[in-house]
């Protein structure tokens, strides 16, 4: 059809008067357009999907009709619109297609019942958690889940997204997040749990009275890059290259971690008043731990009873094994870190392990939970790990009547040589890995301090959890501290 000058006069005059406001102008600018617009829309759109991105068109020229250019096209302008909403509806359906494959197999599998959340597998392809506690505040699991994927770390699983509740102008609380699941065998505590069975199974032979040797906690970093004597190495067997692997994973979080640039992420240094806070938090509970103690020990008797006596007589030697944190200033940064990392946060893919769960402690607040802190204290969190494994690994065996009493002993203490050089080895694994980094002390002796006092501050914590919930288990940690005052 030929446009005449005076017909285009006509038409500009009326997309004018539309953009300045006028809306008798812009209806009739739609029946004028909508069925052009429509027509184009069949051969860039799904059919599906053609009337939302037709409505999508007029919707987006309405809201900037004020900033339309008058020598512009809007014929070209609505196309092009078309066009692009099209583009946008397809992109959720190459995601989803991406995520969830052909989307054949979703069925839903609920996984072990966890005291913060509840999680529902679809499918084997992703993962919903849901937090029972919505605070106020950004769920760390979802901070920390989307920086590393934004940051390509490949041992975490892929966040895709997440679901929150903003009331009025109050900050967003995060109802849950969905993950990408990742193919495992289980955790990382039941793949130990496997090991120590084996490793019981055959310990007392392969591991005679005159081949034990414990190292002492004050010479385990003296020992790194060590190998244990041949016969321990045998009975403990491949979870040794385990327990490096999981170091050097752990490193590399930390690594990743330590790369932020916006505030939430920048690494930020020990400061006296930083080491002088951490100290006096650490110093807090231990005399309220060792009430707890007196007023349970005399549930105890002979070894743990002994234990529970020692570590109540040694409030000095605790305040003092916390009292390196603060003695001078210590050259390292404090960084984001996991906040409640144990075997258990680890799952075990095969011949390699990645990290998950980074909500933190769930008793404290999201606030609390963001804090910058010393990688260590995650670095604790494993070690204390190492030996709840090899206590429950032993007793898990003994109650399924595989011990003889005359042999718990002997077992037991060749759990303490099985989670000591598996400490050594993990620590290697790590330190190796991080060395260099800015949240890595320079100073062995400081490594070794920081990680004493975080180490104690986690088993301090573990008794007095015990002896409110399991009271059976707290001779673990009591021989934990025990086993870090040993000085020689």
């Amino acid at each position: 059809m030929t446009v005449t000058g005076s017909q285009r006069a006509d038409h500009d005059a009326l997309v004018a008067r539309a953009c300045d406001g006028d809306d008798v102008a812009l209806s009739e600018l739609v029946v004028l357009y909508h069925d052009r617009v429509y027509r184009y829309g069949r051969s860039v759109c799904r059919e599906s999907d053609l009337d939302d991105a037709v409505q999508e068109a007029f919707v987006a020229f309405n809201r900037s009709r004020h900033t339309f250019r008058g020598d512009a096209n809007i014929g070209s302008w609505l196309y092009t619109t078309v066009r692009n909403a099209c583009r946008q509806m397809l992109r959720p359906i190459s995601r989803r297609r991406r995520v969830l494959g052909d989307g054949s197999d979703l069925s839903v599998a609920r996984t072990s019942v966890e005291q913060s959340n509840t999680s529902v597998v679809f499918g084997n392809q992703v993962v919903l958690k849901i937090f029972r506690r919505a605070q106020e505040g950004v769920n760390p699991d979802l901070e920390i889940g989307r920086y590393l994927t934004d940051k390509g770390f490949a041992h975490s699983a892929a966040l895709i997204g997440a679901l929150e509740y903003q009331k009025g102008k109050g900050e967003p609380r995060t109802l849950g997040v969905l993950n990408r699941y990742v193919p495992n065998e289980g955790d990382a505590w039941h793949y130990t749990l496997d090991a120590l069975g084996l490793f019981y199974e055959s310990a007392v032979w392969m591991l005679p009275d005159d081949a034990i040797e414990v190292p002492t906690w004050a010479s385990v970093l003296d020992r790194l890059g060590t190998e244990p004597p041949d016969q321990t190495a045998d009975a403990i067997g491949p979870y040794l290259d385990s327990a490096e692997m999981l170091g050097r994973r752990t490193a590399e979080m930390h690594r990743a971690l330590a790369e932020g640039e916006t505030e939430a992420f920048r690494p930020e240094p020990f400061t006296t008043l930083y080491q002088r806070s951490v100290y006096q938090s650490m110093r807090a509970q231990v005399r309220p731990t060792l009430q707890l103690v007196r007023q349970m020990i005399d549930q105890y008797d002979g070894e743990d009873r002994a234990d529970a006596e020692r570590v109540v007589g040694a409030e000095a030697e605790l305040l003092d094994l916390f009292g390196a944190v603060r003695s001078h200033r210590i050259d390292a940064s404090r960084i984001r870190v996991h906040g409640d990392y144990h075997l258990g946060q680890v799952l075990h893919a095969g011949r390699d392990f990645v990290i998950i769960d980074f909500e933190g402690e769930p008793s404290r607040s999201p606030t609390e939970r963001r804090i910058k802190r010393s990688a260590l204290t995650d670095v604790a969190g494993i070690v204390r790990s190492f030996q709840y494994a090899s206590e429950a690994g032993l007793r898990d065996y003994a109650e399924r009547g595989l011990v003889p009493s005359e042999h718990y002993d002997a077992l037991a203490r060749r759990g303490e040589v099985w989670h000591t050089w598996v400490t050594i080895r993990f620590l290697t694994g790590y330190l190796d890995e991080a060395a260099g980094q800015s949240f890595i002390p320079a100073d062995p002796a400081d490594v070794h301090s920081l990680l004493s006092a975080h180490v104690l501050d986690k088993a301090l914590y573990e008794v007095r959890y015990d002896l409110g919930h399991r009271p059976d288990w707290a001779s673990i940690p009591l021989r934990g501290i025990v086993s870090l005052l040993e000085r020689t």
